[in-house]
């Protein structure tokens, strides 16, 4: 409860600071999660290990890492995808849900992060809500923006929004498109 009352300082700061749409104006790469790890509050001392599909709710984190190339991106974005008829997804609790996306203060490692030993989030990067029917809406934050990784891991920490029981399960594909993507961009139009 207290990092979630954190958090909610972090976004009342960062919401007023960026509040903008963003067009980008050509997608020069997409890329997909090499590391899904969860962690659990149900067995908090306990590594999982990786996994091929997400998982957010109260007891369940999951940490994302990107292998990002050597690129010549301007502006880089985390996108959510729901492929509503072709790929496997599960959600429950409260409608909509919601969960947040912020990068963390190290590395992440499928061997030894549990719920109690994992690298801490630092930014908050934005709030996804995903309705009953599939939609994905960036709602506050940069709407997924964030610096361009070049050549090195990109790590992020997806979690509940708020304190509300609910969660969202998917498979990761990349096609069709279905989970949390990295999109490199050449330019972009604020």
């Amino acid at each position: 409860m207290l990092f979630l009352a954190a958090l909610s300082g972090i976004q009342a700061a960062t919401a007023g600071l960026v509040n903008r749409q963003v067009s980008p104006t050509e997608l020069i790469d997409t890329q997909f999660p090499h590391l899904i790890i969860p962690v659990s509050s149900l067995e908090p001392n306990k590594a999982l290990g990786t996994s091929f599909q997400g998982d957010i709710e109260q007891s369940i984190y999951t940490e994302i890492l990107f292998d990002i190339p050597s690129n010549t991106a301007q502006w880089c974005r985390l996108n959510f995808h729901i492929a509503l008829d072709s790929a496997p997804w599960e959600f429950w609790g409260d409608v909509p849900f919601r969960f947040n996306i912020s990068t963390v203060d190290g590395t992440f490692n499928k061997s030894t992060d549990t719920w109690y030993n994992r690298p801490s989030p630092v930014e908050w990067i934005a709030t996804v809500e995903v309705t009953h029917d599939g939609k994905v809406n960036f709602l506050f934050g940069s709407y997924g923006l964030v610096s361009c990784t070049k050549g090195q891991p990109a790590n992020f920490l997806l979690y509940p929004a708020t304190a509300a029981p609910g969660g969202l399960r998917w498979f990761e594909l990349t096609s069709p498109l279905h989970g949390i993507t990295y999109e490199l961009h050449s330019e972009a139009k604020v």
